[in-house]
């Protein structure tokens, strides 16, 4: 279970809502999900930044927990005994007042299990290999490119 934090709950908006026209609809799996401006009224669904806090806590967690679940399964050095029950993960941008680009990401992630000091800090060294984490920090070796296309037909 995963703790998403600075607002970047995911969720549903109910039957018969009226979206503005800075709202944008994201189609990833299911459910389909509502993207708003920051500025917009009403909290229709998550800023783009908001989103990127969720899939930087989100993948966090889910490295975290594979890691564990991994060396558990095992039965690696140092893992014979404890457990892992959950990784709640707090994701937020540290931003100076007035500035669009955060300053920072900051990720707090809290272990709750039966585990030892080393396991701990094996799991947050695990954190820091989150593949979104990654990507954010530059982990991008061609960057990001933009390329205008034509729109996708409407069958």
């Amino acid at each position: 279970m995963s703790l998403l934090g600075s607002g970047a709950w995911l969720r549903r908006l109910p039957a018969g809502s009226v979206l503005r026209d800075n709202c944008r609809w994201l189609s990833v799996g299911s459910p389909t999900v509502v993207s708003a401006t920051e500025a917009l009224e009403g909290d229709e669904g998550p800023s783009p930044k908001e989103l990127v806090l969720a899939g930087l806590a989100s993948c966090t967690s889910m490295t975290v927990r594979i890691y564990a679940d991994n060396m558990f399964r095992r039965g690696a050095k140092g893992w014979e005994s404890g457990r892992l029950d959950r990784v709640l993960v707090h994701a937020e941008e540290i931003t100076r007042p007035g500035a669009h680009v955060p300053d920072c990401l900051e990720v707090r992630i809290a272990l709750e299990g039966d585990l030892t000091a080393e396991q701990r800090r094996r799991l947050a060294a695990a954190a820091e290999r989150c593949p979104v984490k990654r990507m954010l920090t530059g982990g991008l070796a061609g960057g990001v490119a933009s390329a205008l296309v034509e729109p996708p037909s409407r069958a």
